[in-house]
Order: C-alpha cells, then structure tokens, then sequence
C-alpha cells in the first residue's frame, strides 16, 4: 500500500513539471488565432467598412471627370397667347411640346472640394485599414486570453482530479488498515469527507473548463481539441515599462487608427471652405424643342458655355459649416488624447500586473516545493505514527492549494505580456500570424476607382 500511496504522489509531480502537455491533436495559440481571423465577424465588419469608405473615395474621384446628364420630356400644353391669337379666335390651342437634350459638364475649378473630398477620402480608407489592424491585433488578444483560461482550467482540472485520485488511495489505505485491525473509524470518514470536498472541486473545476471553452468557441469559430500551453513572449515585449510607453505613440493600434481621423477631419475643414470661392466649369448642351411656347415648330440649341458661378450669401450657413468642420477637427485630436491616457494606463496596469505575477510565481513555485517536502515528510511521519491523519489530509490540501495558485499566476503573467504586446501593436507578429490583406493602408489607384462595374 505504501507504494501504491507514492506512485500518486509521483504522478502529481510529474502533473505540475510537465503542466499543460496535451495529445496529438491539440491546435497551438497561433493556429487559434490565424482561425479567428478569418471567422470572427468583427473582422468582417471592420472590413465592410473599409469596402465602403472605399467607395466612397470612388465618388469623390468622379468630380475630377465629366459629368453628363440627358433630359427628356413629352406632355400636353393649352395655350392661349399673341401667337394663338393671331390666327383670329380666342380659343386656347391644345400642343405636344417635347423637348430632349444632354449635356455635359466638366469642372475646372471648385474651391478645391473636389481635392479635399479626396483627401478626406483617402485619410478614411487609412483609418479604416488601421481600425481592421486594431481589430485583428485586440482580437487576437481576446483569443489568447481564452486560449490561457482554457490550458489554465484544463490544468487546474488535472490537479484537481490528482488530488483526488490521492485522497482515493489514503482512503484505500486506511481501509485496509482498518480490515487489518488497525485504525479507527473516524479516521475513514474523516478522509471520506476530504475525498467527497475534491470530487467536488473537480466537477467546479470541469464546468469552469466548459465555460472556458464556450468562451473559446465564440471567438474562434469551434470547440477547441487540447491546447498546448503558449510560451509566454518574454523576450518579445519592450525591456520595461518606459520603453513600451515610448512605443505607443507611433505603435498602439488605436492611436495610428485616430491619427487617421485626425487628418480626415482635417481635410474636412479645407472642404468647409470650398464654398467660398467661385466656381468654373465647361458646359456644353444639344437641346431638341418642339410645340414649345404655342409655336408649332421646332428647334435645335446647341452651345458650349464657360460658366462661372459664385454663391455671394447663403445665410450664414457656410460661415457656421467652416466653424462645424473646426470644431469636428478638435473633437477628434480631444479622442486621440483620452485614448492615449487609456493607452498609457492599461500600460502601466500591465507592467504592474506583470511584476506582481512574477514576484509571485517565484514564491509560489519555492511554496510548492516546501509544501511537498512538508507532505512527504508528514506521510513518513504517519506511516510511524509520530503525525496524525489530519496533519497528512491537510498538507495534501495545501500542495492542491498551493499548485493551483501557481498556475494562476503563471497564467496571469503570460497573458500580461501578450497584452503589452497588443498594446504595441506587436502581438500578431509575435505569434507569426499575418495580419488581413485588408490592414494595408495605400488606397487605391484613381484608374480602380473610377471604373464602372
């Protein structure tokens, strides 16, 4: 009996050294979030939107060719005027008029809207790509979080069903103790009790798996096989804490994504000014009439025109747009700036929480090894009869405890570094996954957007 006890005991070791060690089939972190990338609809979203603000610079764009419109137009007129008149009755005379024409426009000075419609457009399409890059980048850092959360429950799982495969072999020998002769009865339900609170656990322990990978399957798409246990990317993230504040400038995933608002509200204000300026164009027409003005005939206009056209009042609506558009513009260098503070604190809350963990796991891991050198000397002492069951029962209990907290704090640091990562806009890159085609910020040519599809 006193092998079978030890045999456990060495198999729960084993359990904590190789912690997180799966089958065959198991999908690493990377794996996990390439399949997220092409399933999770925020993804998809954020792409639809860049899809549209592409089109929408495919509108702006069109002001730069002509424009060319044909008119129509067919009915019945009753008429009664000099021309009626003249043929001597007071009559009015019933007529067809019809009347066809196109014409074309072609602007060759707008106050610069056309310029500014573009360039608004085309910070809009930048904004759009970054926003699909902080949306895959924050994504894969929601998906390495429930990635973690399942290898930690699958972990805690495994020591919580060590655990009571231990209390199940305590209880085996006190039984046959028992049967023996030796022993007493309190002493079973004593470790009946103990085996009943760890099947306990166990089963809390297994529905926090489920919920794990429920969480999972929301992001990914399916229900995870095994995980491996990630490295942790210590040797990827930013030497410290200041080091990482002086990234996120020109790295965090949202500033770059605001950085382009900022400019597209900046192209917003040259486009509020556009109407204060005069307007030229080339206009060219071909008119058909005929039954027009109760003349029964018909004609031809035809004209080419260069028109200048000037608004001179518009009721202070111009005046009040220019004042929006600045507005607007301050508004979005006012969001940059909050987003940098939410970006420098969750900074400083990740380093925090990083150093805790680690100054934690190394306690930790040195209690582990006393709590079992503390067990396997209350076993020893058992077997003699120099300790009571209760000592042993509960020196199982505080290795259970003690390595459960372990790979919490194991987790917690792991998971900080990845989000120091994705605050650099560095996590993608870390788990060598490449980022959607549709994070690539140059807009498209004027020849793709002027096409007709």
């Amino acid at each position: 009996m006193k092998k079978q006890f030890y045999r456990v005991s060495a198999a729960a070791v084993a359990l904590l050294v190789g912690m997180g060690a799966t089958g065959a089939q198991s999908a690493t972190l990377s794996e996990a979030i390439a399949q997220a990338l092409g399933f999770n609809p925020r993804i998809k979203a954020a792409d639809s939107n860049r899809e549209a603000v592409n089109y929408e610079l495919r509108q702006s764009r069109s002001f730069y060719l002509p424009q060319v419109d044909a008119t129509a137009g067919i009915g019945v007129a009753s008429i009664n005027d000099s021309i009626t008149r003249s043929s001597g009755t007071d009559d009015y005379s019933t007529m067809q008029p019809e009347e066809y024409g196109i014409i074309l426009q072609q602007r060759l000075f707008d106050g610069f809207e056309t310029d500014s419609l573009v360039a608004r457009d085309k910070a809009r399409f930048k904004a759009a790509s970054r926003r699909v890059y902080e949306t895959s980048e924050f994504l894969a850092l929601d998906v390495t979080e429930s990635y973690l959360n399942v290898v930690r429950a699958q972990n805690l799982l495994a020591l919580a069903e060590e655990n009571a495969r231990i209390h199940e072999a305590i209880l085996d020998s006190l039984r046959q103790r028992g049967s023996g002769g030796v022993g007493n009865r309190a002493d079973i339900d004593q470790t009946e009790a103990r085996l009943l609170r760890a099947r306990s656990v166990v089963e809390d322990t297994e529905n926090s798996l489920q919920d794990a990978r429920a969480s999972y399957t929301a992001l990914v798409g399916e229900l995870p096989p095994a995980l491996d246990a990630p490295g942790c990317p210590t040797g990827s993230i930013p030497p410290g804490e200041a080091e990482t504040l002086a990234q996120l400038i020109a790295q965090n995933p949202t500033l770059r994504a605001l950085d382009a608002d900022v400019e597209a509200n900046d192209a917003r204000v040259d486009l509020s000014e556009s109407p204060l300026y005069p307007r030229l164009s080339v206009e060219a027409s071909s008119t058909y009439r005929d039954d027009q003005d109760g003349a029964e005939t018909w004609e031809w206009d035809n004209r080419v025109m260069l028109m200048m056209r000037w608004n001179l009042y518009s009721g202070g609506r111009d005046v009040a747009g220019k004042r929006e558009a600045v507005a607007r513009l301050g508004q979005s260098k006012f969001e940059r700036s909050v987003a940098l503070l939410q970006a420098e604190e969750e900074t400083r809350q990740s380093w925090n929480a990083l150093r805790a963990s680690q100054r934690r796991t190394g306690l930790l891991t040195d209690a582990v090894g006393s709590s079992r050198a503390t067990r396997d000397a209350y076993r020893e002492q058992f077997r003699v009869g120099n300790r009571t069951l209760l000592d042993v029962l509960d020196a199982e209990n505080e290795v259970f405890v003690v390595s459960s907290e372990l790979v919490d704090s194991q987790t917690v640091e792991c998971f900080q570094q990845y989000r120091i990562l994705a605050l650099t806009g560095g996590l993608l890159r870390s788990v060598d996954v490449a980022a959607p085609a549709t994070t690539d910020e140059t807009p498209p040519s004027f020849e793709d957007t002027i096409l007709v599809e």
